[in-house]
C-alpha cells in the first residue's frame, strides 16, 4: 500500500473503534439493567411467597386450635351427659328402694305382699337387676327366724324369686371366708345406714353389678321403741351405664 492508502486505513480504524465500543457498553448496560430487574422481581416473589407462608401457618395455627377447642367442648358435653344420665339412674334407683323401706316401715306395704312388689319394681325397671328385702331374726314372724324375699333377673331375663328361709344365716358378721356365704351386704347397711358397696360381677349372669341398700325399722310392740325390722337391697346393672359411656364420641386421644 502507498503511504496514503495506509492512512486513509489507519482513519477509518480510528473512526471505527469509538462507536463499537460505544455499542458494546449499551449493550452490556442492557444486560445489567435486565438482570436488576430478573434480580428485583426474584427478591418480591421471594418475599410475598414468605407473606403467604407466614399467613398460611398462623391460619392454621388458628384453625387447629379452634378444632382442638370445639372438640374438647364436645367431649366435655357428651361426658357431662352421660354422667348425668347414670346419676338420674342412680337416683331413680335408690328411690325405689327407699319406696319399698317406707312402705314397710308405714305398714302400706304388708309383709306377705313383699315378693310381688319386687316382682313389679323389678319388670318396671330395666336397669334393675335385683331387689331384696331381708327381714332380722323374727321381724318376719315370731315362728320364723329368718325371712328373705329376693327376686332377680336370669340369665334369660327372666325374673325368678327365692322366698322364705335362705339356707344361710345372712346376719353373721362377714369373714374372711371366701367360700362362706357373704353377709356384708346385711350388716354393713344396718351399721353404716343407706349406701352403695362396691362393683362385682355376678358369678351366673356375668353381669358388673353394685348395689344399694338400706335398713327399714318397725315399733317393738313391747317397747314402742323404733327398732330395725331388716335391709333392703337392690342390685344395678352397670351395662346400662357402660353401654352409654360407649357411645361417646370423644374424637383421638
Amino acid at each position: 500500500q502507498t503511504p496514503e492508502q495506509k492512512n486513509a486505513n489507519s482513519e477509518r480504524q480510528s473512526t471505527d473503534s469509538p462507536v463499537a465500543e460505544g455499542q458494546a457498553a449499551e449493550v452490556q448496560r442492557t444486560e445489567n439493567r435486565g438482570n436488576r430487574t430478573v434480580l428485583i422481581v426474584l427478591i418480591v416473589l421471594a418475599i410475598v411467597l414468605a407473606t403467604l407462608l407466614t399467613h398460611l401457618i398462623v391460619d392454621f395455627s388458628r384453625l387447629r386450635s379452634t378444632l382442638a377447642d370445639e372438640a374438647f367442648d364436645n367431649a366435655r358435653t357428651q361426658a357431662l351427659s352421660a354422667a348425668e344420665g347414670v346419676d338420674l339412674s342412680l337416683i331413680k334407683a335408690t328411690a325405689i328402694a327407699q319406696g319399698i323401706a317406707d312402705d314397710l316401715e308405714s305398714g302400706a306395704l304388708a309383709y306377705d305382699d313383699v315378693e310381688a312388689r319386687l316382682r313389679a319394681a323389678l319388670g318396671a325397671n330395666s336397669h334393675l337387676d335385683g331387689l331384696t328385702v331381708a327381714f332380722a331374726p323374727f321381724a318376719y314372724s315370731p315362728e320364723q327366724r329368718l325371712y328373705r324375699a329376693y327376686v332377680y333377673r336370669g340369665p334369660d331375663e327372666k325374673i325368678t324369686g327365692q322366698v322364705g328361709d335362705p339356707g344361710f344365716d345372712y346376719t353373721r358378721p362377714a369373714g374372711d371366708d371366701p367360700v362362706a356365704p357373704q353377709t356384708g351386704w346385711y350388716a354393713d347397711r344396718l351399721d353404716q345406714g343407706p349406701s352403695w358397696g362396691e362393683p362385682f360381677q355376678d358369678e351366673d349372669s356375668g353381669k358388673s353389678l353394685i348395689q344399694y341398700g338400706l335398713p327399714f325399722y318397725r315399733l317393738d310392740p313391747e317397747s314402742g321403741e323404733r327398732v330395725a325390722a331388716g335391709v333392703v337391697t337392690q342390685d344395678y346393672s352397670l351395662e346400662e351405664a357402660r353401654a352409654l359411656v360407649e357411645t361417646l364420641d370423644l374424637g383421638a386421644t
